[in-house]
Formats: structure tokens, sequence, C-alpha cells
């Protein structure tokens, strides 16, 4: 992941700088993120405007909230990916929890006009790339699991499977799926050591 002018962000002190009204570090942090924040609220939500007030709520709280981001815990992507996730899915389950058909892969690419969208495209083709790597039935149940929020037994009325043959094949599939992406380098650590 990139910042605008090719250097990589330090997403911890932009997240800690935003909070304390820098309007530079949340325009900049918003800039690098957004892509990623909408395209995994459109995955979740399959409504555009859901998607968009969504991103609009996840910054809102990214600003207002930053002492439960906690570096010790993780990098600030997954908290920040983690806090999108759990917003849209309330967002889905408070209309009524209609549950979309999960959209293809393949729409999950960088979407036109938003600023810098082209940032992270590396890094999301990597995890396209992985995710479609793997065998359907493993890739299907974390679909099910990560995108559209259901828990084992919705995944278990929904197919054939057992909630022990669900948990198994998400393991499973979380495990070939790290394996595709290879190793990783925490942003807040020195490269070398993950």
């Amino acid at each position: 992941m990139t910042a605008p002018g090719g250097c990589a962000p330090d997403l911890s002190r932009l997240i800690q700088q935003a909070a304390q009204r820098d309007e530079g570090s949340f325009e900049q942090l918003y800039e690098i993120l957004s892509p990623i924040v909408f395209g995994l609220c459109l995955r979740i939500l399959g409504n555009t405007s859901a998607a968009e007030d969504t991103v609009v709520e996840v910054f809102s709280e990214i600003r207002r909230q930053p002492p439960r981001f906690d570096s010790a815990s993780g990098p600030p992507l997954l908290w920040i990916t983690t806090l999108t996730r759990t917003r849209a899915l309330e967002r889905r389950r408070a209309a009524g929890n209609v549950v979309p058909m999960t959209p293809p892969l393949g729409s999950l690419a960088p979407t036109p006009g938003i600023p810098n969208a082209g940032a992270c495209e590396a890094e999301s083709s990597r995890a396209r790339a992985a995710l479609e790597g793997l065998p359907t039935d493993l890739r299907r149940v974390l679909e099910m699991a990560y995108f559209e929020g259901l828990t084992l037994d919705e995944i278990a009325q929904r197919s054939t499977l057992s909630p022990e043959t669900i948990r198994l094949r998400i393991r499973v599939g979380i495990g070939q799926f790290r394996e595709a992406l290879g190793p990783v380098v925490r942003e807040d650590r020195p490269h070398g050591r993950a």
C-alpha cells in the first residue's frame, strides 16, 4: 500500500493525527483507504448508496474513536477492515437482514472515479487471486462467513453441510488463503519481521 507520492504510509500515525483533528492527515487517510472501505462495503451490502453511507460512518468512527485502535493488537488496516465489515453487516441486518447474492470476485476491482483508487491495486489483486485460487467449496464457505456475515448455522441451512464441516472448511480455507498470499510484512514493524 502506498500513499500519494509513492511512499508507504504510517497508518497508525495518520489515525492518531486524524483523531486530533488534523485535516491533512484525515484527508490522506481517506484518500488511501476509501477505495478499500468502499469496495468491502459494496461487496457486503450490494448497494452503492448504502455502501457510500457506510463509508461515511466508518471514517467518522475512525476520527471519533482512535482509542479503540491499538497497534499492539495488529496492523491498522486490519482494524479498519474489521470496523468496516462490522458496520456494513450491522447496516444490512438493520435493513431486514436481506442477504444479497455475493457479487462475483471481479466486482472487487478498483472503482473508477475514487481518488487514489489504484494505490492498493497490487494488494487487492493479490488477495483476489488468492481467493479465486481456493477450491470452490472452501471459497464459498469463506464468502458466506466473511462477506455475507452468516453464522455456522446459517451456512448449514443454506448448504447440506454440518456446522463442524463448515468450521473445518473455514479453518482450511483461511490457511490456504494465507499461504497463497505469502509472507506479509506488518506495516507497523521493521521490514523482515512478521
